[in-house]
């Protein structure tokens, strides 16, 4: 929603009041809501929109207001299988280095587990889209994303708003798998475009990314992926993910020579 020019009475004390699902994005033009400037923001107070360049303000703002050096915007997940995705909680919890880096593995693993990091997001069974979860984000920060308590998906739909612009900021996905993945494919237009290939967000440079250019870290030990989204290609707007235990399709088992047993 884009508002300018707006005037408040001395008596209001309150000027927004979000309600259920909690999901608006406020462009104020003009600076005349946040005070914060021409083209600062507001939105509802989810765990993981607490980001240092904006202000946490219940009082006056019912949520957070930022300043035009980031943006928040709308992605949402849906479309995916298995059927035991049906109603199930999103988790988002902030995980930019400045959060992890230097953590050793136990105090990583504290982190990741403390549900108090993570802003809790109901399943959405309406339409644009239905049966996903659509949320704001705050650009140029990256976050941590599960299901339930690391539900492994084998398909899973993302929808980039057609509101991202070209100079909007990166946001980056981390998640992780339980089961083996011996890839994950990326393809835009929700599978009927072009398959983003892995490692693509290591070799290309900042100014190079597109939404969809990720990495797959599927060594026992760590078993995550990572992802970009980003406004520069409004052709990869709607990505397919599919998780596979074999790029195949098949896991074959490899041929056991038969010994034959001695006698006696």
């Amino acid at each position: 929603m884009r508002v300018n020019n707006l005037q408040f009475d001395s008596s209001v004390n309150k000027r927004i009041f979000y309600q259920y699902p909690y999901r608006a994005i406020f462009l104020d033009e003009t600076g005349s809501l946040t005070e914060l400037g021409e083209n600062s923001w507001a939105t509802p107070g989810w765990k993981h929109n607490e980001q240092p360049k904006c202000t946490v303000d219940d009082d006056v703002y019912n949520g957070i207001i930022c300043p035009n050096t980031v943006q928040v915007r709308r992605i949402a997940f849906h479309g995916y299988s298995p059927s035991h995705f049906d109603g199930m909680e999103m988790k988002i919890a902030k995980y930019d280095s400045t959060i992890v880096s230097g953590k050793s593995d136990e105090e990583l693993q504290e982190y990741v587990d403390d549900s108090d990091n993570y802003s809790t997001v109901i399943f959405k069974s309406k339409l644009k889209p239905s049966m996903g979860w659509a949320m704001p984000y705050v650009t140029g920060y990256k976050y941590r994303v599960h299901w339930a308590e690391g539900l492994d998906f084998e398909r899973m739909k993302m929808e980039v708003s057609e509101r991202w612009e070209e100079s909007d900021r990166d946001i980056l996905f981390n998640m992780n798998f339980t089961e083996t993945r011996e890839a994950i494919n990326f393809t835009s237009s929700y599978g009927s475009g072009d398959q983003i290939m892995n490692k693509t967000l290591w070799d290309h440079t900042s100014s190079e990314r597109e939404t969809g250019d990720n990495i797959v870290f599927n060594d026992t030990e760590t078993r995550e992926f990572e992802f970009v989204v980003n406004g520069k290609n409004p052709a990869k707007n709607e990505i397919l993910m599919e998780g596979l235990r074999c790029i195949s399709g098949v896991c074959a088992l490899e041929e056991v020579e038969e010994v034959p047993l001695m006698e006696g």
